[in-house]
């Protein structure tokens, strides 16, 4: 092999990497999986599931006590549903949870909302808030806020053009933070590279030592 050749041959792995196609899954995760209270942490990245995906526990110190993710069959909603969610009774319901993504997700939607039953009967309703901070590949934070009074489901449809989410922390303000139907499209991570010039220089050099055999 001429060196114009190694040298093409590493020209085309370099293209490769920067066009290289991202391998990706749909998948919807429904919370009927595992038997109401069962806490949950990285069950869904582990058999028989794999879906890659972690739950985190609020953050400690905080407001809402760092409580665990809980499954939950939550019958506040139009039909019973099962839910994640975390209650703190201490701090009147309150709670946050991140939704860490073992590689990234893209395309990520789920519902929540007023979990609490019928709306109440003297005014004001019952009102909450949330707050979603996703984290990108890159360490970039993007922020969505909601509020509102009643008994609406709110479905969070999270599609960020051009950035795949490392993780997800969703807060609701005055009530459980509670979510159903996490949606979400994995995506294989794209291998660097700096980890493809070193495939490629590995491969130059394994040609180059094949070229000095054949003279011998």
């Amino acid at each position: 092999m001429e060196d114009k050749d190694l040298k093409k041959l590493l020209f085309v792995l370099l293209v490769l990497c920067m066009a290289m196609p991202v391998a990706a899954g749909a998948s919807t995760i429904y919370f009927t999986e595992f038997p109401a209270a069962t806490k949950i942490s990285n069950q869904y990245s582990i058999a028989p599931y794999f879906y890659g995906v972690n739950f985190l526990p609020g953050t400690p110190g905080s407001i809402t006590g760092g409580e665990i993710p809980t499954i939950f069959l939550d019958t506040g909603w139009p039909v019973d549903t099962y839910v994640l969610t975390t209650a703190n009774a201490a701090t009147g319901g309150i709670g946050d949870f991140t939704i860490q993504f073992q590689s990234y997700a893209t395309n990520v939607s789920f519902s929540s909302g007023q979990w609490g039953g019928l709306p109440d009967t003297d005014p004001p309703a019952d009102q909450y808030s949330f707050r979603v901070r996703v984290t990108d590949n890159f360490g970039g934070q993007y922020f969505f806020n909601n509020s509102s009074t009643g008994t609406d489901i709110f479905d969070f449809d999270i599609l960020i053009p051009d950035v795949l989410i490392s993780e997800i922390y969703f807060n609701s303000i005055e009530d459980p933070a509670s979510i159903t139907n996490l949606s979400f499209t994995q995506v294989a991570p794209i291998p660097e590279p700096g980890t493809m010039i070193l495939l490629g220089s590995g491969l130059v050099g394994l040609a180059k030592f094949s070229r000095k055999r054949r003279k011998k």
